[in-house]
């Protein structure tokens, strides 16, 4: 089956979380990705279930939930410009200052903390980011976390369409607010992934080692974007389609209040 980006908002729906409970589950995702499938940060230095760093405080805060049963199953947060405050990429990288020169700080944030849950991850050679598949312990993630995961080979195809929700939400949002350009580290794999959809990554500077080998890459997005929505192929149509790029959380909760009582939030 050919996957489309339009497919996305057919199965799924971005969320920006804009409240405290929101920001909990975005942790919590990253803590299960990060800790306990990947194991690229150390899940007892969590005592509490979040996986949060310094550059939380200054970022927003992405989520994608199934729309049949509401399962949080993907996180991604854009790190915003903040006066003179680095951005995390450029405390890891030596980066090509040519790339950006003509553009102000206060328009270019980082894409980061990317990933979903095991079984929408894919299965290849690359392991090492967490969008894809790894071996993880399930002793040890039901021993942390009261929830399960199943693996499920069937939902690997929506990995695509997952991460292509999450960066229209990110870049609506981040356009909105004039920043328009980003910074991206991440490995050459997920890159040629993206480029296929025509979103072009131009080489920022020299690899690094961060959870393995990591390369800088900077996008301009008003480029990008107006070239998409002028292209007349899938991805112009699903950009100006009828669905917004994302929800905030609080309308969601608000509308859930009236419709039901309240139920904890769950994690596929």
């Amino acid at each position: 089956m050919k996957v489309t980006p339009a497919m996305f908002d057919d199965r799924f729906e971005a969320v920006l979380a804009d409240t405290p409970e929101a920001c909990q589950i975005h942790y919590r995702i990253r803590f299960l990705v990060y800790c306990l499938e990947t194991g690229y940060e150390d899940a007892f230095a969590y005592p509490d279930g979040l996986e949060s760093d310094q550059w939380d405080e200054r970022s927003a805060h992405f989520l994608v939930r199934r729309r049949d049963d509401g399962a949080w199953i993907a996180a991604m947060r854009l790190v915003l410009p903040d006066g003179d405050r680095p951005l995390p990429i450029q405390t890891l990288c030596k980066l090509d200052r040519r790339v950006s020169r003509d553009v102000p700080d206060h328009r270019i944030a980082e894409v980061s903390r990317l990933c979903m849950v095991e079984r929408y991850r894919r299965r290849t050679a690359e392991r090492h980011i967490p969008y894809e598949i790894v071996d993880s312990d399930p002793g040890r993630r039901h021993q942390v976390l009261p929830f399960t995961v199943e693996k499920r080979s069937a939902q690997r195809r929506h990995g695509s369409e997952i991460m292509l929700g999450l960066l229209r939400a990110a870049a609506e949002y981040g356009i909105q607010r004039g920043v328009d350009h980003w910074f991206f580290l991440t490995s050459p794999v997920l890159c040629r992934m993206l480029e296929r959809y025509g979103i072009p990554f131009v080489p920022a500077g020299e690899p690094c080692q961060h959870n393995g080998e990591r390369h800088p890459f900077f996008v301009d997005l008003s480029r990008t974007w107006s070239t998409l929505r002028s292209s007349g192929n899938d991805m112009s149509a699903w950009l100006d389609g009828s669905q917004p790029a994302f929800r905030l959380y609080s309308e969601i909760q608000a509308a859930s209040r009236i419709s039901q009582p309240r139920k904890a939030s769950s994690v596929a």
